[in-house]
């Protein structure tokens, strides 16, 4: 079996990547939209991300409505993701190979 459903461990560290990603990118997207930030949902997203936005904050500054914090937490994760699921099936993986698989999962996970 080919994919991430050929691997159990390969699917639960994707999976659990890409909530953590879907947290970020919600965080992001919730602000640039101007969210109701009195909603439950809005305010659970808010409180698990804000113990790892606001250190970065303090190195990434917001760009207007634009709180970049988020989206390179984001690309991080992404990039994270890909070294992990290349470790647990031992494939071995240059720098360019590293950042094109990042970008491709980047835009795959938008």
């Amino acid at each position: 079996m080919s994919g991430s459903f050929g691997d159990p461990s390969v699917f639960l560290v994707r999976v659990l990547f890409e909530l953590v990603i879907f947290v970020a990118l919600a965080r992001y997207f919730l602000q640039l939209f101007r969210a109701d930030f009195y909603n439950p949902v809005t305010q659970a997203v808010v409180k698990i991300t804000d113990p790892v936005l606001n250190p970065l904050r303090s190195v990434i500054k917001p760009v207007g409505r634009h709180d970049l914090a988020a989206l390179v937490f984001a690309l991080v994760m992404v990039a994270l993701m890909v070294f992990a699921m290349t470790a647990i099936q031992g494939v071995g993986i240059s720098g360019a190979g590293l950042i094109l698989a990042t970008l491709y999962f980047a835009f795959l996970s938008v």
